[in-house]
């Protein structure tokens, strides 16, 4: 499935998954949100290490102050419920009109690149370093892109929210459990 999935970051081709049962799609959603999760996991972890190597302070994060600022159900609320539709139906829905166009693969790299950029708007302040700090959003975002041409756009949907659940669901349970995040 990497393989595939590599082979179509290199080669964008609008190439719907005609394959229709139930089980399989979740099998193959399931496989995806752990790659998602195991890839920005991993990033993160190298990304903490150049930042104590180099003693980088990239600032306070949105999400955090979202959540002292508007609280738990807030927080939950925009990151599970508000922002994945958002996001893919600004970032994903628009492949389907270059589907059978020579401009698909540009169209795709352009959504790509932009939805990473826009995760930018989660720093306080924009440092050259912030451009790492945005590429577990991008390569997930090709990930959701994959399963948008694969399947449908409601699926990149419940992928990019059960992808969000599981990142900032941890976050979640320690502020509700007044557990202390530093």
């Amino acid at each position: 499935m990497l393989t595939e999935i590599w082979d179509f970051v290199k080669n964008p081709i609008y190439k719907e998954d005609d394959t229709f049962g139930f089980k399989y799609r979740i099998s193959i959603f399931l496989r995806l949100l752990g790659y998602s999760v195991a890839i920005s996991l991993v990033l993160s972890v190298l990304i903490a290490m150049l930042e104590a190597t180099f003693q980088i302070k990239p600032g306070e994060h949105a999400l955090s102050e979202m959540l002292d600022e508007h609280g738990s159900f807030y927080f939950f609320l925009f990151l599970v419920v508000v922002a994945p539709p958002l996001e893919e139906l600004i970032f994903r829905g628009p492949l389907i009109w270059f589907k059978n166009s020579g401009a698909f693969k540009y169209v795709f790299y352009l959504l790509s690149l932009s939805f990473g950029i826009v995760h930018l708007g989660n720093f306080e302040s924009f440092t050259w370093f912030n451009l790492l700090l945005i590429l577990p959003q991008t390569c997930v975002g090709l990930i959701f892109a994959f399963l948008r041409v694969r399947f449908d756009l409601m699926w990149a949907v419940a992928l990019h929210a059960c992808y969000n659940l599981v990142l900032a669901g941890p976050i979640l349970l320690m502020k509700i459990l007044n557990i202390p995040l530093e």
